[in-house]
This record gives C-alpha cells, structure tokens and sequence, in this order.
C-alpha cells in the first residue's frame, strides 16, 4: 500500500511560479545547465496536470507553461555569454555580470505582476539563495524543489536524494541541538523524467560512454584509465577539455570528444554504449544522466558514493564499484545486466506518473499548514 492511494489533494494551488536562470535560454540548446533542464520539465509536468504555470527566465525561452515572462533580453545575455561553453566556465556557480543584473533588477516586479492568489501561489526557485532576492519580495509560498546543490535557503525543501539531503544536515548541524533538528516538511523526492523522450536499445556496440562536466571529479580519468586497459572506444561529450583534466602520462588514443550535446544527439550515443560511465570522485547528489541511461537500456557503472547506492540497483540496472579491478569486473560481466529490466525499473522509479502525485500531495500538505488551522494535525 502507498500512502498516494486514493489520495485527493484538500487544497490546490491557484498558480506556480518557476524561477528560472540567467546563464541559459530554456530553448534546448544549453544542455550542461541542470537548473534549466529540472525547471522547464517541472513546468511542462503542473501544465499536464492541470495548474497555471508563469516561468521566469531569459527572453526566448521554449517552455511549456501558461505564460513565459523574460527579464533578462537575449541582447543582455548574449553580452554575458557570448557562447554556451562561456555559461559552463564557473559551473553555473557565478551570479555576477549584466545578464544577472538584470534578471535581480527585473525578477521582483515581474512575479508580484502575476500573482493570481497572494495565499494560494507557490513560487519554485531552482537555483539556491541567489534567487531569494526575488522570492523574498514576493512574499509567497516559497517551495524549492531539486536540491542537489550547495546554498539551499527555503523553508520548505525537496532534495533530489537521501543522501544529499543528509549531506546538507549534516552541514547545517542539525543532528547537534534539538534547535536545529528537521522539520516534516523536507521532502525527498528524485528527479522525474518523461519516459517518452527516451529511446531503448536492446542492441549495444562496442563503446563506453562518459557525459557530464569532463573534470576529475566527474572522474574523467578514471574513465579513460577503463577504456585504455580494456582497449575500448571511449565516447566522451560535455563541457570541459579531456587533455586538461586528465593527466599527461595517461593516454587519449581511445578517446572522442564530441563537445556538447544536444539533448537527442547524447542519447543516441547513450542507448547504443556497451555502458554508461559515471565514476564521480564526490559525494554525487543525484547524478541526472544515470536514470536517463537506464530510460535508454544502457548500463551504468558508478562509484558507491552519494545517492548511487539510491539510483543503482546493484547487478540490476548497473555496478556500483569501489576499486580498479570492480569496474573491470564490471564491463566483463556487463551482459548480465538486463536492458529491459534498466528501462522498467527507470519508469517504474523516476517516470513522472510515479513520481508527479508525491509533488501534489507536498504542495497539498503545505498549503492545509498555511490555510487550515489544524496545521499539521489536520486529518480530514
């Protein structure tokens, strides 16, 4: 039993109202930016399910949403980022320049605009404490969802893993003073994904792939190392330079660097790899293109830090490794690992049929805090 069976939310909100960023165009052609992806997908899933939906981000965006308000001009954010490799150089971390001046300048104004209900809305900031300069005046219910990345300033928070939810505990001391200790109104609740926008491929050719910022710490080294000692092609795509992040004594001779790719160009590379390669060196808070493998049927070899040992199921979907000779293990016995099965437990664990009805019932939990007088308590 779930506690989502039968469940009908007692209170819905009048409108949601998505903060999205300054270093991207919510038009698919700034990939690398995880903030962009997490909130236009989270406005194309309240449309499907009914809600008013106002997305906030940089003129020209391509979401799907009630209504599209750009404060920041594509003049303004062309100055800024005149490339897309230039809106990766600080890992989306920087908030300086003129295309974040304007989207503070213009931010405030524009949500308080669109306000449908003062007591009913809920305003979604993607990107931390930056953006608290405009929930702040707003004055809503702020919620913020996807958190899977330093500087989280909400009261009411979703993270994307266990794991990194108690990272963040762990940082802000509240296992030390009953003071500090949480609330019920930190969720958990993973990314979703749109099963329909995944290829399968039972079919897979003799390649490994690694997708994400080419970095040591996205363990980018260790992925060639695996390619060099079992002489496979290695397929290597996102923001970064292989030769720069990986020491000069380890060879590149079995490497292609495809740059950055669009969304349906990396996931035909992904559906057809022998598998997929994510060796993070870092406590991963949940690690977007795991799942996404799976969607495609493809295999994924992880380390077993952060939320891996929530997005892996061991000798099921992938093998999550500890030394050397376990991710050579791995690719050795990595046909016993069943495509159909990476795709159903991908849909069954992170599709957005599953996982959109625990969102409702979290905004339905805190709207009945703010607007019942039995708060908490309330049971009917």
């Amino acid at each position: 039993m779930s506690l989502l069976d039968n469940f009908e939310p007692k209170h819905k909100a009048t409108a949601f109202h998505i903060l999205g960023v300054a270093h991207a165009i919510a038009d698919g052609n700034y990939p690398t930016c995880p903030f962009t992806s997490k909130s236009s997908f989270f406005s194309k899933a309240l449309i499907e399910a009914g809600y008013k939906v106002f997305y906030y981000g940089v003129e020209g965006g391509e979401v799907v949403c009630t209504k599209f308000v750009p404060i920041v001009s594509k003049e303004t954010f062309f100055k800024a980022y005149p490339t897309v490799e230039d809106t990766t150089k600080n890992h989306f971390s920087d908030v300086d320049g003129v295309a974040w001046e304007e989207y503070f300048k213009k931010g405030p104004d524009a949500v308080k605009q669109n306000i449908v209900d003062p007591e009913r809305d809920i305003i979604l900031p993607f990107f931390g404490y930056p953006q608290e300069a405009i929930t702040g005046p707003s004055e809503l219910i702020t919620i913020e969802p996807g958190i899977g990345h330093p500087g989280s300033f909400a009261k009411y928070r979703i993270f994307e893993s266990y794991a990194y939810q108690n990272i963040c505990y762990g940082k802000e001391g509240k296992d030390d003073h009953s003071s500090k200790w949480p609330h019920s109104y930190d969720h958990v609740i993973p990314n979703f994904y749109f099963p329909e926008m995944y290829p399968f491929s039972a079919k897979k050719e003799d390649y490994l792939m690694f997708m994400g910022r080419v970095t040591w710490g996205k363990g980018i080294s260790l992925a060639v190392e695996l390619a060099n000692y079992l002489n496979m092609k290695l397929i290597v795509a996102g923001s970064g330079d292989v030769r720069e992040a990986v020491p000069e004594s380890i060879p590149l001779d079995n490497v292609e660097y495809k740059g950055i790719l669009k969304f349906d160009e990396k996931l035909d590379y992904m559906k057809r790899a022998k598998a997929f390669l994510a060796p993070s060196q870092y406590m991963e808070p949940f690690g977007h293109v795991v799942p996404e493998a799976s969607f495609c049927g493809t295999p994924v070899l992880t380390t077993d830090l952060g939320a891996f040992s929530e997005t892996v199921i061991q000798g099921k979907t992938g093998f999550r490794c500890k030394v050397f000779r376990d991710f050579v293990r791995a690719i050795q016995n990595i046909d016993t690992i069943d495509p159909y099965y990476c795709r159903y437990s991908a849909v069954q664990r992170y599709g957005i049929h599953n996982l959109l009805p625990k969102y409702i019932k979290y905004f339905d939990d805190i709207l009945t805090l703010h607007l019942d007088e039995t708060g908490w308590y309330t049971v009917n």
